[in-house]
């Protein structure tokens, strides 16, 4: 470790390195002021403030924490007052596997002004930042003789990672707990810290008081309280720190604060809080202290009044009925009335009501409004109604009285309710709505029995929003009086009459609203429909599908609607009884609704209907058959299905059903849909070619071709040609590279006309195996596959050449010298990225070999791995979990090429090694290809050379073509010279010249290799592998170094 110090500032230095420790220190709440911004991501408990509130971190990355990526971290630490420094301290964290280092050093320094600082020492490490395990080491320095109002910590990071480390370019994270000053020493008290506070600064002291006057017991409370009554006298304290001394008052204070509050009446700034807390703490010094102000007229009197009244006192009422004569006043005294809602203040009230202007009078009425509906909640009837009466009899407006009236109707005085009704039908809009609003009200609460023979009398919008009203009450009760109704009724009360008995009514009123649904039209529909969806009860499904046998057709369509939205139990089998009729669309309107309401218990009722259909319109039981199927289990819905179609009446209804195997995602449907392969019936091989078009395996692909060979019915042929290059298109990814290829020669084989040899084509380019090349190269000889061919050419050219170098060159030259003029400038792009013809004879001449034999690890050794670390499953290479370590062939390499399929587990990683030696860091030494996981969340801010298919810490992978975690990718990689190629699913994602990085040398000292040994990281597995083969291709070296 190395120390600097300034011996004229402080004597003795120690330093110390501990597991973590937490306790009081002097910076406790103090502001802290960061340099940089808090990474998002690692923002600690409270932001900046995580520093100093006395809790360090532990060994884990925890809120305790505030992190840091990259750049050198600055913080200053504003001390609440001048303090003498003894010692200062710094937690930092180090994790290395996820890049968190301790810093490399970090300064101390120190200000008495905040600004000007004076450097203490400069710190090193103790701990080794190759120690692998979680550790917390403090910075501590010790025998400081100093006074300062401001610490300042700078932590140097130290930029990426060492080269060791297993994400080599990956940046350094700091990782600050806690910065302490004085470690040990009791902090100022929280009251102290307030005293200097501001709005916008930090709010830990705020935060440490409330949870001190909430949690503590009385006395501590008590305490606490007559701190803050001090702070509100002591002149120096900031107006923020009293503000929020009054509000604390106003919650846990007493009587013995009245003093307290009330002198910060005068303080500019903090008249509104301390009115505001003397009628929170209420009792009579506090009424005494609001009366006195309001009669010295003193400026926040007008507050004080309305604080007044909030007490309740009985001053509150002649000190407002005193200040309604000063024009001044009037509103606050008012606004006291109206909150202290008394008898008092409703004597008040009505003594001056009628000597009011009418402006003011709408005022008194909302005030004597509100201070009757207090009373009635007080329980106080008559003094309540007497403020209200008063209310609803005075000249304002008729807006401003309706609240007094549904007060008084609320509260039993019913001879007003005609009243109600008239404003409910008033001339003027808006009080007619109003009316209307307040009656539907009263409905709502108190039923319809008070309308007695007057709802007949009513206008329409009335009667529409009664009926409403009742609806909405949720009184079952009255049901009744709806149903004596509803014959009557017409247009929109009928409908809203519908609607309301779906709300209210049960089982009984099944039979009204079937009638209604039958023989209405528009509206009517609607509703009746929206009511029989809304009934409720144990008994409504049986009377609606006991009503529904006798429904004729039109009403059969209106009622399926219904079943699907009630989803009616117990419907299928009217729905099927219905669904063999003579009438096609009620046919398929029964079956689609039967198709929303299957369940497993209906797939024999489904299956005896079905045959009953005519050959012709078996596809509208397709969705519903489907729907069963999927609620059977596996074992069952196979047998059902096969039972079925062994006794189906004609092919078409066979057909359908092998459709519906075709949707079931069970593997035991595979073999009925290939034993209905060899059916004497053409339509039956049809569907049963398309069903396996759609199989979520790629077996299917396979299985179609070969059918394609041996069919003698063209259509079928044709068919099933189609579907199995629509399936390989599929499946390509899932499939072994070898599969791939052999499937797209088979398939070339059997093409006989040329559209199908078109098919062919297209799909060649669109898999990219290595017999891509040969059928879309094949295609440019032939005029009527020119076209197609051209167009994969060009797309298949950059992926291809590897596989028929010359012929690539050929066709692209042809292409850039005749072909369409869309495609010329494309080719001669592409004949420039290719090596000479002389250079590509001898790549071709050199075959692909299998690397992999898919039994053993011949031709691999193992490198610094366990020795169970890599295996051979079912024809794979497993590169196991925690094996470490990586897997190298035996023969050392110059130039090659190498493909093979890889699969990833969620957040895994791995990476190909190019030209390794067998010591030392594979990945450095000799060049990596990555391979990752670039969807998971933990690799979400790498580098654009650490993701999936670039070059480690050289060059990234564009565009991105990777694919999900658990599924299969096939990688292609061509090391030749100095050119290094990457093709990842099919597309060039990397075509790195290494010279043009020899900047990068002295940390990838691989850059300078020319050979190694081939090989695969086991790195965050399981991690697989398959179809392994390479070029070996060291004589072509000179002549493309030469080109």
């Amino acid at each position: 470790m190395t120390l600097w110090v300034l011996p004229a500032i402080f004597g003795t230095v120690l330093l110390s390195s501990s597991s973590v420790r937490s306790g009081t220190h002097a910076a406790l709440g103090s502001r802290v002021e960061l340099h940089l911004p808090i990474n998002p991501r690692y923002p600690g408990a409270d932001g900046a403030q995580t520093l100093v509130d006395g809790e360090s971190g532990d060994t884990s990355i925890s809120r305790q924490f505030l992190g840091f990526e990259g750049p050198d971290v600055e913080i200053t630490v504003h001390l609440p007052v001048e303090t003498a420094i003894r010692t200062l301290a710094v937690d930092f964290l180090q994790h290395t596997s996820p890049a968190v280092f301790l810093p490399i050093s970090v300064d101390f320094a120190i200000s008495r002004n905040g600004t000007n600082f004076t450097t203490l020492a400069t710190l090193l490490p103790q701990i080794s930042e190759k120690h692998s395990a979680p550790v917390v080491e403090r910075f501590e320095l010790s025998g400081v003789h100093a006074s300062a109002r401001a610490v300042r910590v700078r932590a140097a990071n130290g930029g990426r990672v060492p080269p060791w480390h297993r994400a080599p370019q990956a940046l350094r994270w700091i990782f600050i707990s806690e910065i302490l000053v004085n470690p040990g020493d009791a902090p100022r008290s929280a009251v102290d810290l307030l005293h200097s506070y501001r709005f916008g600064e930090t709010r830990w002291a705020l935060t440490s008081l409330e949870k001190a006057l909430r949690d503590g017991s009385e006395e501590e409370r008590r305490a606490l309280c007559d701190e803050l009554g001090g702070l509100l006298a002591d002149i120096d304290a900031t107006v923020d720190a009293r503000r929020f001394a009054l509000q604390q008052l106003a919650v846990f204070g007493g009587e013995g604060d009245i003093q307290h509050v009330s002198a910060a009446i005068h303080v500019a700034g903090l008249g509104s809080d301390a009115v505001r807390a003397l009628a929170s703490i209420g009792g009579q010094s506090a009424v005494k202290a609001l009366a006195e102000m309001v009669r010295n007229a003193e400026p926040g009197a007008p507050e004080a009044l309305v604080a007044l009244g909030a007490t309740g006192a009985p001053e509150a009422a002649a000190a407002a009925q005193e200040m309604l004569e000063k024009e001044t006043f009037r509103d606050a005294a008012l606004a006291a009335l109206r909150e202290q809602g008394t008898v008092e203040a409703v004597g008040v009230l009505l003594g001056v009501l009628e000597d009011q202007d009418t402006d003011r009078v709408d005022t008194m009425v909302q005030a004597l409004t509100e201070c009757g509906t207090d009373l009635l909640e007080r329980g106080e009837q008559a003094q309540g109604q007497r403020a209200l009466e008063g209310a609803w009899k005075s000249t304002c407006s008729l807006e401003t009285r309706l609240g007094a009236l549904a007060g008084l109707i609320g509260s039993g005085k019913d001879e007003l309710l005609p009243e109600l009704l008239a404003l409910a039908q008033h001339d003027v809009p808006r009080v007619r709505r109003a009316g209307l609003s307040l009656t539907m009200d009263t409905v709502r609460e108190r039923g319809t029995g008070w309308l007695a023979e007057a709802f007949a009398a009513l206008p329409v919008d009335l009667q529409a929003g009664v009926i409403r009203a009742v609806g909405g009450s949720g009184r079952a009760s009255e049901a009744s009086w709806l149903r004596a109704l509803l014959p009557k009724l017409r247009g929109v009360v009928a409908c809203s009459a519908l609607r309301a008995l779906g709300q209210l009514g049960d089982a009984s009123d099944v039979s009204v609203l079937v009638a209604a649904l039958s023989n209405g039209d528009g509206d009517v529909v609607q509703a009746s429909s929206h009511a029989l969806c809304r009934l409720r009860g144990p008994r409504v499904d049986a009377a609606l599908l006991r009503v529904a046998e006798s429904a004729e057709s039109l009403a059969r369509d209106r009622l399926c609607k219904v079943f699907v939205k009630r989803q009616t139990s117990g419907a299928v089998p009217l729905l099927m009884a219905w669904g063999v009729g003579s009438d096609r669309q009620e046919r398929r309107t029964c079956w689609a609704t039967a198709g929303k309401l299957v369940d497993a218990e209906d797939f024999g009722k489904l299956i005896d209907a079905f045959y009953h259909l005519p050959a012709d319109s078996v596809s509208e039981a397709r969705r519903a058959l489907t729907a069963a199927g999927r609620m059977l289990s596996e074992a069952a819905a196979v047998e059902a299905l096969q039972l079925a179609i062994s006794n189906c009446p004609s092919g078409g209804h066979t057909a359908l059903l092998l459709a519906v195997v075709g949707e079931l995602p069970s593997p035991r449907c595979y073999p009925i849909l290939t034993q209905a392969l060899t059916s004497s019936e053409a339509d039956v091989r049809a569907a049963s070619v398309r069903s396996l078009a759609n199989w979520p395996a790629p077996q299917a692909v396979g299985e179609l071709l070969r059918f394609a060979r041996s069919e003698e019915d063209d259509r079928v042929r044709i068919l099933a040609l189609r579907s199995g290059l629509a399936a390989l298109r599929t499946h390509a990814a899932e499939m072994p590279a070898t599969s791939c290829a052999q499937m797209l020669v088979s398939a070339q084989a059997m093409a006989s006309r040329n559209e199908e040899r078109v098919m062919v084509i297209h799909t060649a380019g669109a898999v990219r195996c290595a017999a891509s090349a040969q059928v879309v190269l094949g295609g440019l000889a032939e005029p009527a596959l020119r076209a197609a061919a051209e167009t994969e050419l060009l797309g298949l050219s950059p992926y291809g050449w590897l596989d028929a170098g010359v012929a690539t060159r050929e066709g692209l030259g042809r292409l850039a010298a005749s072909g369409p003029d869309d495609c010329r400038e494309k080719a001669t792009e592409l004949l420039k990225r290719l090596p000479e013809s002389s250079v590509l004879a001898r790549m071709d001449a050199v075959p692909w070999t299998s690397a992999f034999n898919g039994h053993d690890l011949s031709g691999w050794r193992i490198v610094k791995g366990k020795p169970d670390s890599w295996g051979v499953h079912d024809g794979v290479l497993v590169a196991h979990k925690g094996g470490g370590g990586w897997l190298a062939r035996e023969e050392e390499l110059c130039d090659y090429a190498i493909e093979f399929d890889f699969r990833l587990v969620s957040g895994g990683n791995s990476g190909l090694f190019l030209r390794p030696p067998l010591t030392g860091n594979p990945a450095w030494e000799g060049i990596e290809v990555q391979l990752l996981d670039d969807a998971s969340p933990k690799y979400a801010r790498l580098q654009a050379d650490q993701y999936c298919a670039g070059v480690y810490g050289i060059v990234g992978a564009a565009p991105k073509v990777t694919r999900p975690a658990g599924k299969w990718q096939r990688m292609r990689v061509l090391c030749l010279g100095r050119l290094v190629n990457v093709w990842l699913n099919g597309s060039q994602v990397v075509r790195a010249d290494l010279d043009e990085h020899m900047d990068k040398v002295e940390k990838i000292p691989g850059l300078r290799r020319a050979s190694g040994f081939p090989g695969f990281q086991n790195e965050h597995g399981p991690i697989e592998f398959r179809g392994i083969r390479m070029k070996i291709l060291g004589p072509v070296l000179s002549a493309l170094q030469e080109r």
